[in-house]
């Protein structure tokens, strides 16, 4: 099948400026070519032609820190309940993998192309990613962690993969490896979804965390390091973890203090990969003080109480990003950037009330708090993101012999707004349109072919 993408304005994820009157074409699982709308093409036996006048194509999105196997609250739980974790420690596994199925398919409607999962029970992420890559599942490509490493008494060791010592975790890192996980996710401080951690001091000594990273990397996987204080970053960094999730600099009273600068620029010379994590209290802080219009909800998302869930996020953390705390960790991320950091754009759903389907709130707090052009906030998304997966050969960006893995949205979000991300209309993955207009061709393959079903965009 050959599909024509014409009349388009083309973001190639690369950070080139919009061309207008652009063509894509995609000749069965690749990009064949990428230039000027032309000579007229006619649809036929195996050929496809799109007319997306009026509407823009961009790479497809990579969401790199999800938790599909946990359901997105619809309300602020009251304090200290963690109704998430009791569904993960109590619900039966096939459950949570149908919870997760649903998940991920939201993030592909919306354009999310790849994910990275950082963490979850058992092997229940690895049973979803084998199942989409070998056919029986739609979804997007997907990176696992598996289960967490982490410490007796550390954040997230309900999920089990508990090692308190440099030996420990060199064998962690091995169980997670022999299972089948695609990357390795420490945490290296407590987080605040599990009572008793703490937050404000390092969980692994640097010694420790080099050991971990030491034999991730002789067995080709890289890690990704939950890092919320001072004391953590400083050993993180020190030991060479490829990804920096949270990147939050808490000092004793946890709560966000200065920078070290030492230790952001050796970040730096390292080139060490920054995901700072935009969930719900960013995405609400945007949606109430930063964003220009106003903007409603999907008709077709609203929760389970009928809500539209952007007022009830506005409503529940619309103040959040306006605090003293939250400013001084958005200038603290754009003082990284500042000396150089590269950055991937990660949404932490499945977390809270931060959904799979909003990754275009993701990129426009990038724009409005870190200082990006959306140009540069659709890079961090697609090409940095492909980069820090070391995929980048094949996927990142809009270029002849890429994979194709597109999104079409109404609109063009660097003349009109980055709103306009969030109105999808189209998603390729793979060569193959799995859904126009917003409605999948197909949830679930064997059921006729794909093309079968698609309509005009």
């Amino acid at each position: 099948m050959r599909i024509v993408l014409d009349n388009c304005t083309l973001i190639d994820g690369a950070g080139s400026a919009p061309v207008e009157g652009a063509r894509v074409v995609v000749e069965g699982q690749r990009i064949a070519e990428v230039g000027r709308t032309g000579h007229g093409i006619s649809a036929g036996a195996g050929i496809r032609v799109l007319d997306l006048s009026g509407k823009t194509v961009l790479p497809g999105f990579f969401d790199m820190h999800v938790h599909s196997t946990s359901h997105v609250l619809d309300e602020e739980p009251p304090p200290g309940a963690s109704p998430q974790v009791t569904e993960w420690l109590n619900d039966p596994d096939h459950l949570i993998y149908t919870r997760a199925i649903g998940n991920v398919q939201r993030a592909l409607r919306a354009g999310v192309t790849s994910l990275r999962d950082c963490g979850g029970p058992r092997a229940i992420t690895i049973w979803l990613r084998d199942a989409i890559n070998q056919g029986l599942l739609e979804g997007p490509r997907m990176w696992v962690a598996g289960q967490p490493v982490t410490t007796t008494a550390g954040h997230l060791n309900f999920f089990g993969q508990v090692a308190d010592t440099r030996d420990e975790v060199v064998k962690a890192v091995r169980r997670q490896v022999q299972v089948g996980a695609d990357f390795i996710k420490v945490c290296a401080t407590g987080g605040a979804m599990t009572r008793g951690s703490n937050r404000a001091r390092a969980q692994y000594t640097a010694e420790e965390l080099k050991a971990l990273v030491e034999d991730a990397h002789r067995l080709r996987r890289t890690v990704a390091a939950h890092t919320l204080c001072t004391e953590g970053m400083r050993n993180v960094v020190e030991a060479g973890c490829d990804t920096i999730e949270h990147c939050y600099w808490y000092g004793p009273e946890e709560r966000e203090y200065p920078l070290d600068e030492g230790v952001a620029r050796e970040l730096v010379a390292k080139g060490l990969y920054v995901s700072p994590v935009i969930g719900a209290g960013d995405h609400a802080g945007y949606l109430a003080s930063q964003c220009p219009v106003t903007v409603s909800d999907d008709p077709h998302e609203t929760s389970r109480r009928g809500n539209d869930f952007y007022q009830v996020i506005r409503r529940s953390y619309g103040s959040f990003i306006r605090t003293k705390e939250s400013e001084l960790h958005f200038a603290n991320l754009r003082r990284i950037r500042e000396l150089g950091a590269q950055f991937i754009v990660g949404s932490d759903a499945g977390a809270g009330m931060t959904r799979f389907q909003d990754m275009w709130l993701c990129i426009a707090v990038f724009v409005a708090s870190l200082g990006f052009t959306i140009v540069e906030g659709v890079q961090a998304a697609t090409q940095t993101s492909a980069k820090a997966l070391k995929v980048d050969k094949d996927l990142g960006t809009v270029e002849v012999g890429k994979l194709a893995d597109l999104v079409v949205v109404r609109g063009n979000p660097v003349a009109e707004g980055v709103w306009c991300l969030r109105e999808v209309d189209v998603v390729i993955k793979d060569g193959r349109i799995v859904l126009d207009q917003g409605i999948p061709v197909q949830a679930i393959r064997g059921h006729g072919p794909a093309d079968s079903v698609i309509r005009k965009a």
